[in-house]
């Protein structure tokens, strides 16, 4: 039986890293690098357990990112159903009087907006620290580059 999971695609953040010489699955699933580790030569043993032992942190480093970003995204996935959940008590049990419906949507719009800047400034910080531990330094030129 075949598999059809595809490899992980190389993302801006894989690809910062891999300008500084680190890995990220997604990089070692490129065919360049898959090839690459076919070809090498093996290592000596001592040799090879170092690089499998920092292969091993750096994969565990990688792991917590995206765990930290999928409790990000559970939160806001969260706070989002909530303000659902209020939009439609109030609209099923008329819960809002027509003077007062209004300010409670643009309470709720408010509260969606404060939820979304919360999740993007959270994002960042997680993405400032997988940098640093790669020692990527965070540079908007390589925003604007697209790098």
């Amino acid at each position: 039986m075949k598999s059809t999971t595809k490899p992980p695609e190389v993302s801006l953040l894989d690809h910062r890293i891999g300008l500084r010489n680190g890995s990220t699955i997604a990089l070692e699933a490129t065919a360049k690098r898959l090839q690459s580790a076919k070809i090498s030569p093996p290592a000596d043993m001592r040799a090879r357990v170092e690089e499998l032992s920092r292969e091993n942190g750096h994969l565990r480093r990688e792991v917590q990112f995206y765990r930290d970003c999928f409790d990000l995204a559970q939160h806001f996935r969260h706070t989002v159903s909530n303000i659902s959940q209020q939009l439609q008590v109030a609209y099923y049990m008329d819960a809002v009087n027509n003077e007062d419906a209004i300010e409670f949507s643009n309470g709720l719009a408010t509260d969606l907006r404060h939820a979304l800047e919360h999740l993007a400034d959270d994002q960042l910080g997680i993405e400032k620290s997988w940098l640093e531990f790669w020692e990527v330094e965070d540079t908007e030129d390589e925003y604007k580059n697209g790098i």
